[in-house]
């Protein structure tokens, strides 16, 4: 959730803390690992050899606040919870939420909900769905425009706050597609 709705990059150390990775391994050994993965050795032995010493990330010091947050049950909570923080790291997460689109914070969470009770063909086609949708929706241009385009970092989201998406908005993007656009796995 704390990734679906900040959009922060997680470092090397912090993906094999989270489980995203299960090995860190230096791209200076990319070359060497490769012929190394050609042998019949093991690939787990040949990770565990290319592996590099794990290392604290910023994740793992900030594991506490983000398992307290990120398990509130709303975006709205989320950021009530880290405005009462007194810390900048709670507030750099915040001001990251709120420059994102509400209705995009809104799908990330629902998407987020649903994605751990789906096998991998229904979460391909419910992401499938959303991005077919999303990319014909006029807050996918805005902020292209507001990024890319005119460069002022300012989009005009619409709507406007997170209290004015509604809920059948969101839901929508989860529905299946007519037959003939529907993922095929």
């Amino acid at each position: 959730m704390w990734i679906g709705l900040t959009g922060r990059r997680v470092s090397a150390d912090d993906g094999v803390y989270c489980g995203l990775a299960t090995h860190r391994i230096a791209s200076s050994q990319f070359a060497e690992l490769e012929r190394a993965l050609t042998t019949d050795e093991a690939v787990g032995e040949i990770l565990k050899t290319f592996s590099a010493e794990k290392k604290k990330g910023k994740l793992e010091e900030e594991h506490p606040l983000i398992d307290r947050i990120f398990t509130l049950p709303s975006v709205e909570e989320i950021l009530a919870a880290l405005d009462g923080e007194m810390n900048e790291f709670a507030s750099q997460l915040a001001r990251a939420i709120r420059q994102k689109s509400p209705l995009s914070l809104k799908i990330a969470f629902e998407q987020v909900q649903r994605g751990g009770k789906l096998d991998f063909a229904e979460a391909m086609a419910t992401e499938f769905r959303i991005v077919s949708r999303v990319a014909k929706e006029p807050e996918f241009y805005e902020g292209i425009r507001a990024v890319v385009i005119d460069k002022d970092n300012a989009p005009k989201w619409n709507p406007a706050s997170l209290e004015a998406v509604s809920e059948d908005k969101v839901v929508s993007y989860f529905a299946p597609l007519p037959a003939n656009e529907e993922l095929k796995l």
